[in-house]
């Protein structure tokens, strides 16, 4: 994508070594958009994780699981890593920002009863609520105009 076609990797180093970094992408793209930096960062060492968000889907089923499906799938990411020992930095986009700060509660390293944990949150461009703030929240409470809410029946 035309934000990563070129990376400088820096090493994050944490007690095991180099993290897993799980990407959770904005509303407005796919995961594909991450392909050429998870290139440069699985080169360097890095274990990359990148899902497409369940809301990112052309399936109306899938669409209906909403938010809460994108956070629980980058917060079962985080788990898992967490629980084979990794420390993992949890890395969003836009929208993307919103799912990482929800997805890493519960998962602090040190505070989760893993051997890993989440070490460090990355905003890109992102939206940066406070746990449970909604992203129309963070605008003062009212959706942008070209947001068309979902109608769940």
């Amino acid at each position: 994508m035309f934000w990563c076609r070129s990376i400088f990797v820096v090493p994050i180093m944490s007690s095991g070594g180099l993290p897993t970094i799980i990407f959770a992408h904005g509303a407005f793209h796919r995961k594909d958009a991450f392909d050429a930096c998870s290139t440069h960062l699985e080169t360097a060492g890095y274990k990359v994780v990148i899902k497409q968000n369940p809301t990112a889907s052309s399936d109306p089923d899938t669409i209906a699981h909403g938010f809460e499906a994108d956070v629980a799938q980058v917060h079962d990411e985080a788990r898992k890593a967490a629980a084979m020992g990794a420390d993992v930095v949890l890395v969003g986009h836009s929208y993307g920002g919103v799912l990482i700060t929800e997805a890493a509660k519960g998962l602090a390293k040190g505070s989760s009863g893993l051997s890993g944990g989440v070490v460090r949150l990355v905003y890109i461009c992102a939206f940066a609520p406070d746990v449970g703030q909604s992203l129309i929240s963070t605008s003062g409470g009212k959706a942008a105009d070209w947001i068309i809410p979902v109608v769940r029946g």
